[in-house]
Parts: C-alpha cells; sequence; structure tokens
C-alpha cells in the first residue's frame, strides 16, 4: 500500500499545512478535513489554513511506501518552514 503527502495552503492566509495520508482517494482526506473544520470537535493545526476560503488541496508527492511515508512528510516539512508552516509538532 502507498500513500501520498499533500499540502493545503492560503494565499489569503500566507499559510500552508502539511500531511500524509494513505487513503486510496486523495481528495478524501480533503474532504475529511473540511468536515472536521466544520464540526469543530477537536482542533487540528491545518484548521489554520482551513479558515481561508481559498484553502485548496494539493498532492505533492505520490505513490510512497508505507515505510517511507513518515520520513517523507518530515521533510517536506522541513522543505516548507520558510513558507508559514501552521503544522504543530516538532520535526527531528
Amino acid at each position: 500500500m502507498s500513500g501520498c503527502i499533500y499540502k493545503i495552503s492560503s494565499e489569503i492566509g500566507n499559510c500552508c499545512y502539511i500531511g500524509k495520508t494513505m487513503k486510496t482517494c486523495r481528495t478524501e482526506r480533503f474532504r475529511q478535513h473540511i468536515y472536521e473544520f466544520n464540526v469543530k470537535r477537536y482542533y487540528y493545526s491545518c484548521f489554520e489554513v482551513m479558515k481561508y476560503p481559498d484553502a485548496k488541496f494539493e498532492v505533492l508527492e505520490d505513490n510512497i511506501p508505507r515505510e517511507d511515508i513518515l520520513v517523507r512528510e518530515k521533510e517536506e516539512i522541513k522543505n516548507h518552514l520558510n513558507f508559514n508552516l501552521v503544522n504543530k509538532y516538532g520535526i527531528k
């Protein structure tokens, strides 16, 4: 099974969020983020981007083997540190 690294970004908010998913339909993860944002049962750092009306979903890298996806996500987060990244967890 393979996954993807994605970015949710907003030009209005001048910020972005980097995430990963193993879902087969990649846009399903974005729909899930939209649902979670609207319900507001929990807080996720991606909400800092989702609050802008121009938030968009983009696949950065696809077909990543499950065993490599965490490493690739951390690399993409490091690559986006200068782009007003809203991810709230540490990078080691």
